[in-house]
């Protein structure tokens, strides 16, 4: 089920940070506190709200609403509009986390569609897993707060209403959910009263209560406040500036900032279509999200995906962090960059000097699924070497671009740059290749071109570094292996082929490469030799290259786009293949096409091709703005996760790319 309406907050004042995930049907499907991905307080159970009216009850997931969600736009605060001809009443519903604190805010008006008086309730239920656990949570009600507190260790949410301009609730109860038979208070809610218990502890969950009188044709407001803390003094600052100002200032405060914000940088998008130019600074609201104010960048917070093994994608792996970075660079964003950049320090300082599959939001590593050893028991170090190179590559391009010599940078050139380079020199083979390590996919061990491309781009990364820096003896040692490796990629071109191949096997050291029959398939990854640098984009085996992927792995349904490779598997739906289909659409390939029509372009028709790219995203995105990982060939539905940041960073940098060409392209007279 995609998240299309993910709303949060950046690090405020104690260093945490809030994000929420609404399911397509309206409920809470996920809440991270106090980081993106660190920890889930629902373990991916929903939070619900429900309407009483006259004796009848719906939770607002009933598909007896007529319902539609959006965001206001360029903004982190969503409409949702609902209708019951069953309850006779019509709701306006507003969610945000406000932008400062740690609250999140649900405005709801109800009107009366009836036409006559109403006894409607309101009820609200919370239903933790503080610390992404069950047991040992607590949840009372306190009468001076008016609230349902709820606590576990250093994890503390406080649930209360504003109504009738005042915070307080009517009615409340704690109870006990999935245990001795027990479903949760949340029943109690459908009886339309809730019973007044004033305390649980253990596996619990708990619900307010706020009751309403419409006139006939009437409306009231009611504000639903979630405030979270490490400590009750938190929960009950948060409660007290809501009771100071208002939950309508904070709402209009939140609108107001995230607006500002996205259209701060770039005013001008050279002529692209509107959907183009709101998908663009959607794609920065998710991205900043999904990106935590101490650095980490997390894939993706869509649980449902965990439903199998327990797992998800709410990591930082560094291959998309380093991606995503430079997405924020070419936007005009320069702290979110640095973040991330001294988040890889602090990790890369604690341990070996490559970086590991990926990490949790605090830095610590996390699950992986690449072995430690190869079918023939020989160890295998666990690692994606581009996902080290590809750091050091942005790096520089964060320089390059807010050019600002400060001591944080030199102290990241040296300790993260340089280390990181001096290890890509020693990790190779007698041709001058990286040694093995597992592909960018995660799902083949050998050389791969992508991670080719990457470690070229990072030594020449480095080796700026060590010139701006005066290191002449550093910047020929890395400008040399660059050279070595960029000769030694001639490896991957085949006559045969016509093309580049995408993996060579090879022993542990790096010796004995050949080509296999995996290697040679077709795979958008090869779009990294000319990404970062490594060849031109007009070179003319790199035109082949791309020529061939463009042939062999364009989806030939209505819905168009690119997928990853040929015969993919992953998530792949059932008869593509037999179909004559390589795989799903993935946005980030599509994009990368895009991206080398606006790399060679010449011409306003080589301009089109690559804004051609940019509308497929915007017609496959959800109604919302949010990029899935991949599409479903034949309806654009989402596949995988939804969203995903590299896709949004993707997109971005396509924006970013496109514009480039045209000021190159264009007459001095048309350029922006």
């Amino acid at each position: 089920m995609p998240r299309d309406l993910p709303i949060g907050n950046q690090s405020v004042g104690s260093g945490s940070s809030l994000h929420v995930n609404f399911r397509t049907d309206y409920t809470m499907g996920e809440i991270y506190f106090p980081q993106p991905g660190r920890e889930n307080q629902t373990a991916g159970r929903p939070w619900r709200v429900g309407v009483w009216a006259d004796g009848e009850f719906r939770w607002l997931s009933d598909p007896s609403w007529t319902r539609e969600m959006a965001y206001l736009e360029d903004t982190l605060v969503v409409r949702a509009t609902l209708q019951s001809d069953e309850l006779g009443l019509a709701l306006e519903c507003e969610d945000l986390v406000d932008y400062h604190r740690d609250v999140y805010l649900k405005g709801i008006q109800v009107r009366d569609l009836a036409g006559r008086p109403r006894d409607v309730r309101l009820f609200f239920h919370q239903n933790p897993f503080l610390g992404g656990r069950e047991e040992q949570n607590t949840a009372t009600y306190d009468p001076d707060l008016g609230a349902m507190v709820l606590w576990r260790g250093s994890r503390w949410v406080l649930a209360t209403a504003w109504h009738a301009g005042r915070v307080g609730v009517d009615h409340y109860a704690a109870g006990l959910k999935e245990v001795m038979g027990l479903e949760g208070v949340w029943r109690a809610c459908e009886g339309g009263r809730l019973p007044d218990l004033p305390v649980q502890h253990g596996s619990v969950d708990s619900a307010i209560e706020v009751d309403l009188s419409l006139a006939a044709g009437g409306l009231d407001d009611v504000w639903y406040l979630l405030a979270f803390g490490r400590n009750e003094a938190e929960v009950r600052g948060h409660r007290a500036k809501v009771a100071a100002v208002g939950p309508t200032r904070l709402r209009d405060r939140t609108e107001r900032f995230w607006r500002r914000w996205v259209r701060s940088k770039r005013a001008l998008f050279g002529g692209l279509s509107e959907e183009v130019v709101r998908l663009y600074r959607r794609s920065l609201l998710v991205m900043r999200t999904l990106t935590d104010g101490a650095g980490p960048v997390i894939a993706a917070l869509d649980w449902d995906v965990a439903s199998n093994i327990r797992e998800n994608y709410s990591y930082c792996w560094m291959r998309d962090g380093a991606l995503v970075a430079n997405a924020w660079q070419r936007a005009g964003y320069e702290q979110p960059s640095t973040a991330f950049f001294a988040y890889c320090l602090r990790i890369l300082e604690a341990g070996p000097p490559y970086f590991a599959h990926k990490y949790n939001a605090d830095g610590t590593v996390a699950s992986t699924w690449l072995p430690r050893v190869g079918p023939d028991g020989a160890p295998r170090l666990p690692i994606q070497e581009d996902e080290t190179a590809l750091v050091v590559w942005a790096l520089w391009e964060h320089f390059a671009t807010f050019r600002e010599m400060t001591y944080e940078l030199r102290e990241l050139a040296y300790r993260l740059a340089f280390r990181a380079a001096d290890w890509i020199c020693e990790f190779r083979g007698p041709t001058g290749l990286p040694r093995p390590s597992y592909d960018l996919w995660e799902e083949r061990w050998g050389v791969h071109l992508w991670t080719v491309a990457a470690c070229h781009g990072a030594l020449n990364a480095a080796a700026r570094f060590a010139e701006l820096y005066d290191e002449p003896e550093r910047r020929e040692r890395y400008l040399a292996v660059a050279r070595d490796m960029q000769a030694a990629s001639d490896a991957f071109w085949s006559a045969d082929l016509g093309r580049h191949r995408r993996t060579l096997s090879a022993d542990a050291d790096g010796s004995n490469l050949a080509p296999t029959a995996d290697g040679d398939v077709v795979d958008a990854s090869l779009s990294a030799v000319w990404l970062f640098g490594m060849f031109p984009a007009d070179d003319a085996r790199v035109v082949r290259t791309m020529e061939a992927v463009r042939e062999r792995l364009s989806v030939a349904t209505p819905v168009g786009g690119v997928a990853r490779y040929e015969r993919d598997f992953y998530q792949t739906v059932e008869g593509a293949h037999d179909a004559g289909l390589p795989g799903n659409p993935w946005i980030i390939c599509t994009l990368w096409l895009a991206m080398w029509e606006a790399a060679r372009a010449r011409t306003p028709d080589d301009l089109a091709r690559a804004e051609a790219g940019l509308q497929w995203a915007a017609r496959v995105a959800l109604p919302s703005g949010v990029l899935a990982e991949q599409i479903h060939p034949h309806d654009a539905s989402p596949v995988s996760v939804s969203p995903l940041t590299w896709s949004h960073s993707t997109f971005v940098v396509a924006v970013e790319d496109y514009l480039a060409a045209r000021r190159r392209v264009s007459s001095p007279e048309s350029r922006l």
